[in-house]
Protein backbone atom coordinates (compact mmCIF):
# COMPACT_ATOMS: atom_id res chain seq x y z
CA UNK A 1 0.00 0.00 0.00
CA UNK A 2 1.39 3.36 -1.05
CA UNK A 3 1.63 6.18 1.44
CA UNK A 4 1.64 9.90 0.67
CA UNK A 5 1.52 13.01 2.81
CA UNK A 6 -1.41 15.38 2.90
CA UNK A 7 0.77 18.02 1.24
CA UNK A 8 1.57 15.63 -1.65
CA UNK A 9 -2.12 14.81 -1.99
CA UNK A 10 -3.04 18.50 -2.17
CA UNK A 11 -0.52 19.06 -4.95
CA UNK A 12 -1.53 16.04 -7.06
CA UNK A 13 -5.11 15.30 -5.93
CA UNK A 14 -6.56 14.76 -9.41
CA UNK A 15 -3.72 12.44 -10.46
CA UNK A 16 -3.94 10.36 -7.28
CA UNK A 17 -7.74 10.02 -7.52
CA UNK A 18 -7.49 8.89 -11.15
CA UNK A 19 -4.82 6.29 -10.32
CA UNK A 20 -6.87 4.94 -7.40
CA UNK A 21 -10.05 4.76 -9.48
CA UNK A 22 -8.32 2.81 -12.27
CA UNK A 23 -6.68 0.22 -10.03
CA UNK A 24 -7.23 -1.80 -6.88
CA UNK A 25 -4.48 0.13 -5.12
CA UNK A 26 -5.14 1.72 -1.75
CA UNK A 27 -3.36 4.91 -0.82
CA UNK A 28 -2.68 5.92 2.77
CA UNK A 29 -2.64 9.63 3.53
CA UNK A 30 -0.45 10.82 6.39
CA UNK A 31 -0.54 14.02 8.42
CA UNK A 32 2.67 14.95 10.24
CA UNK A 33 3.97 11.46 9.47
CA UNK A 34 1.01 9.61 11.00
CA UNK A 35 -1.68 7.69 9.10
CA UNK A 36 -4.82 9.83 8.87
CA UNK A 37 -6.95 8.57 5.98
CA UNK A 38 -7.22 5.87 3.35
CA UNK A 39 -8.20 6.25 -0.30
CA UNK A 40 -9.90 3.18 -1.82
CA UNK A 41 -11.31 2.51 -5.28
CA UNK A 42 -15.10 2.71 -4.89
CA UNK A 43 -15.61 -0.85 -6.19
CA UNK A 44 -13.17 -2.22 -3.63
CA UNK A 45 -14.89 -0.32 -0.82
CA UNK A 46 -18.31 -1.54 -1.94
CA UNK A 47 -17.00 -5.10 -2.17
CA UNK A 48 -15.66 -4.86 1.37
CA UNK A 49 -19.00 -3.52 2.62
CA UNK A 50 -20.91 -6.32 0.88
CA UNK A 51 -18.51 -8.91 2.32
CA UNK A 52 -19.00 -7.64 5.88
CA UNK A 53 -22.78 -7.62 5.48
CA UNK A 54 -22.89 -11.16 4.10
CA UNK A 55 -20.49 -12.57 6.70
CA UNK A 56 -22.64 -11.14 9.48
CA UNK A 57 -25.68 -13.17 8.40
CA UNK A 58 -25.36 -16.92 8.94
CA UNK A 59 -28.50 -17.71 6.94
CA UNK A 60 -27.07 -15.96 3.86
CA UNK A 61 -23.80 -17.86 4.20
CA UNK A 62 -25.82 -21.08 4.34
CA UNK A 63 -27.68 -20.10 1.16
CA UNK A 64 -24.38 -19.40 -0.60
CA UNK A 65 -22.98 -22.76 0.50
CA UNK A 66 -26.11 -24.59 -0.67
CA UNK A 67 -25.99 -22.83 -4.04
CA UNK A 68 -22.35 -23.73 -4.57
CA UNK A 69 -22.89 -27.37 -3.62
CA UNK A 70 -25.87 -27.60 -5.97
CA UNK A 71 -23.80 -26.49 -8.95
CA UNK A 72 -20.93 -28.79 -7.97
CA UNK A 73 -23.41 -31.69 -7.84
CA UNK A 74 -24.81 -30.89 -11.30
CA UNK A 75 -28.03 -29.24 -10.13
CA UNK A 76 -28.11 -26.21 -12.40
CA UNK A 77 -29.73 -24.79 -15.50
CA UNK A 78 -27.99 -23.24 -18.49
CA UNK A 79 -29.49 -20.36 -20.39
CA UNK A 80 -29.62 -22.53 -23.53
CA UNK A 81 -31.51 -25.36 -21.87
CA UNK A 82 -34.27 -23.00 -20.81
CA UNK A 83 -34.78 -21.31 -24.18
CA UNK A 84 -38.37 -21.41 -25.47
CA UNK A 85 -40.07 -20.22 -28.68
CA UNK A 86 -40.79 -16.93 -26.93
CA UNK A 87 -37.20 -16.69 -25.68
CA UNK A 88 -35.12 -18.50 -28.31
CA UNK A 89 -31.71 -17.07 -27.51
CA UNK A 90 -29.45 -16.24 -24.61
CA UNK A 91 -30.18 -12.56 -25.12
CA UNK A 92 -33.89 -13.15 -24.69
CA UNK A 93 -33.75 -14.74 -21.25
CA UNK A 94 -34.36 -18.13 -19.65
CA UNK A 95 -37.97 -18.22 -18.46
CA UNK A 96 -38.87 -21.86 -18.02
CA UNK A 97 -36.90 -22.58 -14.86
CA UNK A 98 -36.31 -26.25 -15.69
CA UNK A 99 -33.63 -27.95 -13.65
CA UNK A 100 -31.01 -30.14 -15.21
CA UNK A 101 -28.69 -32.75 -13.81
CA UNK A 102 -25.67 -32.21 -16.05
CA UNK A 103 -22.33 -33.93 -15.59
CA UNK A 104 -19.67 -31.85 -13.87
CA UNK A 105 -17.25 -32.50 -16.70
CA UNK A 106 -19.38 -30.77 -19.30
CA UNK A 107 -20.48 -27.90 -17.02
CA UNK A 108 -23.47 -27.47 -19.33
CA UNK A 109 -21.52 -26.01 -22.26
CA UNK A 110 -21.17 -27.47 -25.73
CA UNK A 111 -17.87 -27.57 -27.61
CA UNK A 112 -18.90 -24.49 -29.60
CA UNK A 113 -19.90 -22.62 -26.42
CA UNK A 114 -16.59 -23.42 -24.74
CA UNK A 115 -14.72 -21.95 -27.66
CA UNK A 116 -16.61 -18.67 -27.46
CA UNK A 117 -15.19 -15.65 -25.68
CA UNK A 118 -18.67 -14.76 -24.45
CA UNK A 119 -19.74 -15.61 -20.94
CA UNK A 120 -22.75 -17.86 -20.34
CA UNK A 121 -24.97 -18.50 -17.33
CA UNK A 122 -25.18 -21.52 -15.06
CA UNK A 123 -28.01 -20.98 -12.57
CA UNK A 124 -27.85 -23.20 -9.50
CA UNK A 125 -30.99 -25.09 -8.47
CA UNK A 126 -31.59 -23.05 -5.28
CA UNK A 127 -31.05 -19.77 -7.16
CA UNK A 128 -33.49 -20.91 -9.87
CA UNK A 129 -36.04 -21.73 -7.20
CA UNK A 130 -35.59 -18.26 -5.70
CA UNK A 131 -36.07 -16.67 -9.15
CA UNK A 132 -39.23 -18.67 -9.79
CA UNK A 133 -40.70 -17.44 -6.49
CA UNK A 134 -40.40 -13.75 -7.46
CA UNK A 135 -43.27 -11.60 -8.65
CA UNK A 136 -43.29 -11.52 -12.48
CA UNK A 137 -42.34 -7.84 -12.70
CA UNK A 138 -39.40 -8.30 -10.32
CA UNK A 139 -38.33 -11.49 -12.09
CA UNK A 140 -38.30 -9.68 -15.43
CA UNK A 141 -35.97 -6.97 -14.09
CA UNK A 142 -33.55 -9.49 -12.59
CA UNK A 143 -33.67 -11.69 -15.72
CA UNK A 144 -32.76 -8.68 -17.82
CA UNK A 145 -29.86 -7.78 -15.54
CA UNK A 146 -28.51 -11.31 -15.60
CA UNK A 147 -28.64 -11.60 -19.38
CA UNK A 148 -27.73 -8.08 -20.42
CA UNK A 149 -25.41 -6.89 -17.64
CA UNK A 150 -23.81 -9.83 -15.83
CA UNK A 151 -23.32 -12.01 -18.91
CA UNK A 152 -22.02 -9.08 -20.97
CA UNK A 153 -19.52 -7.86 -18.36
CA UNK A 154 -19.65 -9.77 -15.06
CA UNK A 155 -16.74 -7.89 -13.48
CA UNK A 156 -18.36 -4.50 -14.04
CA UNK A 157 -21.88 -5.63 -13.16
CA UNK A 158 -20.99 -6.47 -9.57
CA UNK A 159 -18.35 -6.04 -6.90
CA UNK A 160 -15.77 -8.64 -5.91
CA UNK A 161 -16.06 -10.02 -2.40
CA UNK A 162 -13.08 -10.75 -0.17
CA UNK A 163 -11.86 -12.74 2.81
CA UNK A 164 -13.94 -15.88 3.43
CA UNK A 165 -16.03 -14.99 0.35
CA UNK A 166 -13.06 -14.50 -1.94
CA UNK A 167 -13.57 -15.28 -5.66
CA UNK A 168 -17.27 -14.53 -5.43
CA UNK A 169 -19.12 -11.48 -6.71
CA UNK A 170 -22.18 -9.57 -5.59
CA UNK A 171 -24.53 -7.44 -7.67
CA UNK A 172 -27.52 -5.48 -6.42
CA UNK A 173 -30.62 -5.10 -8.54
CA UNK A 174 -33.21 -2.97 -6.81
CA UNK A 175 -33.97 -4.66 -3.48
CA UNK A 176 -32.27 -7.92 -4.45
CA UNK A 177 -28.71 -9.25 -4.36
CA UNK A 178 -27.22 -11.74 -6.80
CA UNK A 179 -24.21 -13.79 -5.68
CA UNK A 180 -22.10 -15.41 -8.39
CA UNK A 181 -18.73 -16.93 -9.27
CA UNK A 182 -16.74 -16.62 -12.47
CA UNK A 183 -15.40 -19.77 -14.11
CA UNK A 184 -12.75 -18.31 -16.41
CA UNK A 185 -11.94 -21.72 -17.97
CA UNK A 186 -15.51 -22.48 -19.06
CA UNK A 187 -16.39 -18.76 -19.44
CA UNK A 188 -19.34 -19.41 -17.12
CA UNK A 189 -21.05 -17.10 -14.66
CA UNK A 190 -22.28 -19.39 -11.90
CA UNK A 191 -25.33 -17.86 -10.22
CA UNK A 192 -25.15 -19.09 -6.64
CA UNK A 193 -27.96 -17.21 -4.91
CA UNK A 194 -30.62 -14.54 -5.36
CA UNK A 195 -32.13 -13.02 -2.23
CA UNK A 196 -33.83 -9.83 -1.03
CA UNK A 197 -31.71 -7.22 0.70
CA UNK A 198 -33.26 -6.46 4.07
Amino acid sequence: MRSISLLELQVSLAEVIMKVSRSNERVQVTVDGFPAALLWPIKVAEGYSETVELLSDRSLLQRIDEGERAIQNGDFVTQWETATPDHPSAGAGYPSGRRSQVSQGSQGASREEKGSLRWHLLIGGPAMKALNALRPEVRAIIDSYLVHEIVENPESAGVELSGALDRRWSARVGDYRIIYRLDTIQRAVRIIDVHPVV
